[in-house]
């Protein structure tokens, strides 16, 4: 019934009979699936075979289950003991975006052209890709995994359509799929197929009041459940969106935030007998006697466990959709604002690009050399804020108020970048399209954001 295949300097080798039990898994929010083997460790085998269970030298592998394959991938960890059990994990190709980094700079492209660009530059084959009309409007990240950026192109086009994207990988290839396209449904059952579940409903997260406060802490918004407060008590979440909105757009926010925060988490945990295609992303058909249900889901997290002739898995529900972070995130993106104008602060990148080709000289703060510091302050105190002291990049962080959604002549912040009791080490300024002017390596330079280092965040001096 089980089979696995490791390929191992281009050839294959078949260990089936050395297995003890595999797991496959998958959950929502990963574009990876992976597996968990445990088989019996015959050295000497491996030795007579040829086969090294050596990481580094690309082991790959294949598992099939009554003849037909559910995984292929990439073999990344593997354990060795004195009582001859080995065992290794491996993941499919959908590693490559969420354990890779890049500088990504979207204007008005598509979930799908993201998604394509991303496989494209991360090398990874990708296959079906669901068209989507909608284009986000931008993306700028200057050291993000693709995974996250493509997870931000989900997050936007869902906002704005309401339609819900997944990645899957087969035949070691991306797809890209809307969740109505997976509609065929398997029926778990009470009295059939199902061994045990486990409902789970909680108000530890819920909210019953939302309070809205600005940079200033001045409070700008507040909404209140009266009749679920006087049920339950108060429980209130504070949360602080850009100071560009209006006074109809903060209580709008207020509005959606408590809407989102006062519902109950409720979650089902399901035993039953396998089925292969009740994997995350998926839908299932429910049917609990005690609960009164016959309901459809869609699975958010998979386990499948394969030992000899038997399959048994366990799946998890989220039956409120998304998780009540997960909504307010998503709530907030929708209040944030750029600027007052949204067009940034074009005098101030203006003036540092004339400073480009000055000399890299630590402590210095020109006008004829600078350090990373020094050039910002140094552009600052000539262009917008000329009562600025001359300070370092730890300072310049503190008196920042931090945006993800950067504009023209904003600070960009690093941290680890030489040996320091400070965490913020170098600061350059923002030059848009994942651009920034800094003085670094041997002089004042444009450069991308990925290269200053190990990047923190935004900041914007007030």
């Amino acid at each position: 019934m089980i089979k696995l295949i490791i390929t191992y300097n281009k050839q294959q080798f078949d260990i089936s009979d050395y297995i003890e039990s595999v797991k496959w898994s998958g959950r929502k929010g990963s574009p990876s699936r992976q597996i968990n083997v445990t088989l019996k460790d015959d050295v000497r085998y491996w030795i007579s075979i040829g086969l090294e269970w050596e990481i580094l030298k690309g082991l790959r592998c294949e598992f099939y289950w009554k003849n037909t394959v559910l995984f292929k991938g990439l073999i990344t960890d593997t354990t060795q003991s004195k009582s001859r059990v080995m065992s290794f994990t491996a993941y499919d190709y959908g590693i490559y975006l969420s354990n890779s980094s890049n500088t990504f700079t979207y204007k008005k492209k598509t979930l799908s052209e993201i998604v394509i660009d991303c496989c494209q530059r991360a090398g990874v084959k990708y296959d079906v890709i669901t068209k989507s009309d909608y284009k986000v409007p931008d993306i700028t990240k200057p050291n993000a995994k693709y995974w996250d950026v493509i997870q931000s192109a989900m997050q936007a086009t869902k906002r704005k359509t309401g339609k819900t994207y997944f990645i899957q990988f087969s035949d070691n290839a991306c797809h890209l799929f809307e969740r109505r396209d997976m509609l065929l449904q398997w029926v778990l059952a009470t009295d059939e197929n199902i061994t045990d579940y486990s409902y789970t409903n909680s108000i530890q997260q819920t909210k019953t009041r939302i309070k809205l406060i600005d940079s200033k802490q001045n409070v700008v918004a507040t909404k209140i459940d009266n009749e679920l407060e006087a049920a339950i008590g108060t429980f209130q979440d504070v949360q602080q969106p850009d100071d560009g909105n209006s006074k109809k757009e903060f209580e709008q926010c207020a509005e959606r935030l408590l809407n989102a925060e006062k519902i109950p988490q409720r979650s089902l945990s399901i035993s039953a007998y396998g089925i292969t295609e009740a994997i995350s992303g998926y839908c299932v058909y429910v049917m609990i006697d005690r609960l009164n249900w016959g309901r459809s889901f869609f699975i958010d997290e998979d386990n499948h466990t394969f030992k000899g002739n038997t399959h048994t898995m366990q799946i998890k529900i989220n039956l409120c959709g998304d998780s009540i972070s997960d909504d307010v995130s998503a709530i907030m993106e929708d209040y944030k604002k750029e600027d007052g104008t949204g067009k940034g602060n074009s005098k101030v990148v203006s003036y540092a690009k004339k400073l480009i080709g000055c000399p890299y000289v630590f402590g210095a703060s020109g006008p004829k050399a600078f350090d990373c510091s020094g050039l910002v302050c140094y552009v600052f105190q000539h262009t917008t804020k000329p009562s600025l002291a001359r300070t370092d990049a730890q300072h310049l962080y503190g008196m920042c108020k931090k945006v993800t959604s950067p504009v023209a002549g904003d600070l960009v912040f690093f941290t680890s970048t030489y040996k320091t009791s400070n965490y913020i080490t170098h600061v350059g300024i923002y030059a848009g399209n994942g651009k920034m002017i800094a003085a670094q390596g041997t002089k004042v330079q444009e450069a991308t954001v990925a290269s200053g280092g190990t990047f923190v965040g935004y900041g914007r001096l007030e």
